[in-house]
C-alpha cells in the first residue's frame, strides 16, 4: 500500500474520541468579552499615555513660562505735595543758605554726624536739602566719604548736578584745608564755586556750583582749590 492510500484510509476512519456539539452562543460571548478587555486595555493605555503627555506639557510649560510680574505702579501725572518734616539726620552746626529757590523752598546744605562701624574714620558728611517757608528741612541728597577719613586734607566726593530728587540739586562737595577759592572747568571754561565754612570746623569748606554754571555734573572738570594768597592747594 502506498503512503497516499494509507493517508486516505486514515481520513475515512471515525475518530476514537467523540467530541460534543459546539456551543456557538458561548463561543461568541466569550469572544466578545476578550475583545472588550482588549479595548479597555488599549484604551486605558491611551488614557495613561495622554495623561503623561499632559503632565509633561504642563511641567515643561511651567518651566518655560516666566515668573508672574506684578503690575506696574501707575504714578500720578502731578507731583504730590511735600509734607514738611524734620530730616532724619539733624544738622551738625549751622545750616548753609544758598539763596537758590525752587518749588520746595530754599536749597541749603548742612553737615551731619555719621556713626557707622564700617566707616570708623568717617564721622561726618554733607547733605543737600530744602528749607521750606516754615523752616522745616526736607531731606535731600546725602554725601559722605567712603575711601578715606572724612577730615583728610583735599577734596571729597562731589554729588548733585541733576534733578534725581525731583528738583535740581547743584553739584556740591566739601574741601578740607585753608581754601579761599574753588575753581573748575566746564566745556573748557573756568568757573568759580560758592564757598561756605563749616561752623564746627574752620578747616572744612562746603562748595557748590549754581545750575547756570554747572547744569550737569558730567560737564564738571576736576576742581582746584586755592588759598587766600592764590596758592594752589591740590
Amino acid at each position: 500500500m502506498t503512503d497516499l492510500e494509507a493517508l486516505r484510509r486514515a481520513l475515512r476512519e471515525p475518530p476514537t474520541e467523540q467530541f460534543g456539539d459546539l456551543d456557538v452562543s458561548r463561543i461568541m460571548a466569550s469572544g466578545r468579552r476578550i475583545r472588550t478587555r482588549r479595548r479597555v486595555l488599549v484604551g486605558g493605555g491611551a488614557v495613561a499615555a495622554t495623561a503623561a503627555v499632559l503632565v509633561a506639557v504642563t511641567t515643561f510649560g511651567n518651566l518655560a513660562a516666566p515668573a508672574p510680574v506684578a503690575p506696574a505702579t501707575v504714578l500720578p501725572t502731578e507731583p504730590s505735595p511735600v509734607v514738611p518734616r524734620q530730616v532724619d539726620r539733624p544738622p551738625l552746626g549751622d545750616v548753609i543758605h544758598t539763596g537758590i529757590m525752587d518749588a520746595r523752598g530754599e536749597v541749603v546744605f548742612y553737615f551731619y554726624k555719621i556713626d557707622v562701624p564700617e566707616l570708623p574714620k568717617v564721622h561726618f558728611g554733607l547733605s543737600a536739602a530744602h528749607l521750606d517757608q516754615h523752616n522745616n528741612l526736607k531731606q535731600g541728597v546725602a554725601n559722605n566719604e567712603f575711601r578715606k577719613a572724612a577730615d583728610a586734607p583735599g577734596f571729597h566726593p562731589i554729588m548733585g548736578g541733576n534733578s534725581e530728587t525731583g528738583v535740581f540739586v547743584p553739584a556740591f562737595g566739601y574741601f578740607v584745608g585753608p581754601a579761599a577759592q574753588v575753581k573748575a572747568t566746564v566745556m573748557g571754561r573756568t568757573v568759580n564755586a560758592k564757598l561756605a565754612t563749616w561752623s564746627e570746623d574752620p578747616t572744612v569748606h562746603a562748595f557748590w556750583f549754581d545750575e547756570g554754571v554747572v547744569p550737569e555734573q558730567e560737564m564738571l572738570g576736576r576742581p582746584t582749590a586755592f588759598d587766600a594768597t592764590g596758592k594752589r592747594l591740590n
